[in-house]
């Protein structure tokens, strides 16, 4: 984790500034994908999400959380096949990496 330093840029400002509401907004994207049997257009846009999530932190040398955010892109980036027999272990498994990351913003924000 990177301390408060003077030279933050105001975009890396922002950017931890926004980081709980894009964490929202994932978890929404991805609990809307699970309840509705992993449609496309839902896997695509949680996918996306976290994809934009995990280029900040590697803008930004927030190392944990890009790697919380890549586990998440490789879960979400599985072919429905795979998915369906999965769907009770992707759910905690969700949950979980959720929560890590919530954890890893609010030490970001802080």
């Amino acid at each position: 984790m990177k301390g408060e330093a003077p030279g933050r840029s105001d975009a890396e400002r922002q950017f931890r500034s926004q980081l709980k509401t894009v964490l929202r907004n994932l978890e929404r994207a991805i609990e809307d994908l699970l309840e509705n049997y992993w449609e496309e257009p839902l896997r695509r846009y949680a996918f996306d999400i976290a994809s934009a999530l995990l280029q900040g932190c590697k803008s930004y040398g927030y190392l944990e959380l890009a790697s919380v955010a890549r586990a998440m892109m490789s879960l979400l980036d599985l072919r429905m096949e795979d998915v369906l027999t999965l769907k009770e272990p992707l759910q905690e498994k969700f949950k979980e990496l959720i929560g890590l990351s919530k954890e890893l913003a609010e030490m970001l924000a802080a």
